[in-house]
């Protein structure tokens, strides 16, 4: 009896002094997590507060392939120019031709989505920086395992004022010259005017699709051209049988007036293909301006081949040297002035 209460109190120390090791170790090994969490929180704190003080870019940021590390905002803005970046910009354009063959133009850095070189520049100063000095030491250390493109999917704010504006400009400048059919006549064409019969430009259709291309073209440093149609309707007030009534002019030859001892030069025929310039109003685009070649006919008599007739021959040539007075030389340039060229018939 005494024996098995012995050995029973033997056990119950020997558990007792298990618990009380493990709970030591237990105790050990927060204190060591705890230490290794403040200086691990110390570090980062630190970190923080160094990076804080950092005039230059972080480790491991670059910008379109253009590493910035170690630089400051000025040095990285000449970095950029100087591999280019400038010039990248410059591609950056989107042009958007209307039916009547006027465009709208806007380069990415007007439209806000291309970012300058001091704009990059300073986007890849202020990467990982934040007033949080815990997280910005947390950055810090990161970008040493990291590598970050600020340029990366990034674009400026586009400015949507802006570009509004100059869309409306354009589209009422577009729906005032193709809401009605006109017509003008050059020397050597008819240029008609199809008019839109109520089908005319929309604002918001072309702010649309100069919103995307401008992102497209951004986004690829690229210039994109484009067009907007308005469909082909329209042109039903055209009359080209009465435009041809207004423009068909008979050739008439060159004669000679003998009232006026002078030629009346001759009169080129005109006219165009009514059938050609309906064919191509049939196919134009709302708002677009057709070009329709007039056909000039010369008659058969013209004021050259007239001329040659009558003044083929020289009558009299003369030269004379004049001497004399200031006065007298004067008045002999004025009177050979005055004979030059002179019809002889014209002389009684």
């Amino acid at each position: 009896m005494g024996a098995s209460t012995e050995k029973s109190v033997n056990v119950k120390q020997t558990v007792e002094k298990r618990k009380n090791k493990a709970a030591k170790g237990v105790l050990i090994a927060a204190i060591v997590i705890a230490c290794l969490a403040v200086l691990i929180f110390g570090g980062i704190l630190g970190a923080g507060i160094y990076a804080g003080g950092l005039d230059t870019v972080f480790p491991n940021v670059s910008a379109g392939g253009v590493p910035l590390e170690g630089l400051t905002p000025e040095q990285a803005e000449k970095a950029l120019a100087d591999a280019g970046y400038n010039d990248k910009l410059e591609r950056v354009l989107v042009s958007i031709t209307f039916p009547d063959d006027e465009t709208l133009t806007v380069t990415g850095l007007e439209s806000g989505l291309s970012l300058t070189a001091e704009e990059v520049a300073r986007a890849a100063f202020e990467h990982g920086r934040t007033t949080n000095v815990f997280r910005q030491g947390l950055s810090y250390l990161q970008s040493y395992m990291q590598q970050v493109d600020v340029l990366e999917g990034r674009l400026g704010s586009l400015d949507e004022e802006h570009l509004r504006a100059i869309v409306r400009e354009r589209v009422e400048a577009f729906n005032a010259k193709a809401s009605k059919d006109s017509y003008i006549l050059t020397d050597t064409q008819l240029l008609i005017t199809k008019g839109s019969s109520g089908r005319l430009a929309d604002e918001e259709e072309v702010y649309g699709l100069l919103v995307d291309k401008l992102t497209e073209a951004a986004r690829a440093y690229k210039t994109i051209e484009a067009r907007y149609d308005v469909g082909n309707k329209g042109g039903d007030t055209i009359d080209l049988e009465a435009i041809l009534s207004d423009v068909k002019v008979e050739p008439k030859n060159a004669y000679y007036d003998p009232d006026s001892r002078a030629i009346v030069p001759h009169v080129d025929g005109v006219s165009f293909d009514l059938e050609a310039a309906r064919r191509a109003l049939e196919t134009a685009q709302t708002g677009e301006t057709v070009a329709i070649d007039l056909i000039v006919t010369p008659p058969e008599t013209t004021t050259e081949k007239l001329e040659q007739i009558y003044f083929a021959d020289v009558i009299a040539q003369c030269t004379t040297h004049v001497s004399g007075t200031s006065n007298r030389r004067h008045n002999v340039r004025l009177a050979a002035e005055a004979v030059n060229g002179v019809d002889r018939k014209s002389v009684v």
